[in-house]
């Protein structure tokens, strides 16, 4: 996944060939949150295509940063 576009409260990834994935904003006037909370728990990806979800997780072990829990549950993937 690479950075599309990036603002002080706001970044889009997405593939290399441009298409977002998601978007991450935030909001300077929130609360602080309560101590010994999680943050952001779960969030889903599809990807366009496999090749896609490999060149992610690759570059994810590069820098080191490959999320925790990650699982394929096959639900929303096509049909080979």
């Amino acid at each position: 996944m690479k950075s599309l576009e990036e603002s002080d409260s706001k970044i889009t990834l997405g593939t290399g060939s441009g298409t977002p994935i998601v978007a991450l904003s935030g909001d300077p006037d929130a609360p602080e949150p309560p101590g010994r909370t999680t943050g952001l728990f779960h969030m889903a990806i599809v990807l366009p295509d496999r090749e896609d979800l490999a060149r992610m997780l690759l570059r994810l072990q590069d820098k080191n940063a490959m999320p925790r829990g990650a699982a394929d549950h096959l639900l929303s993937a096509k049909a080979p």
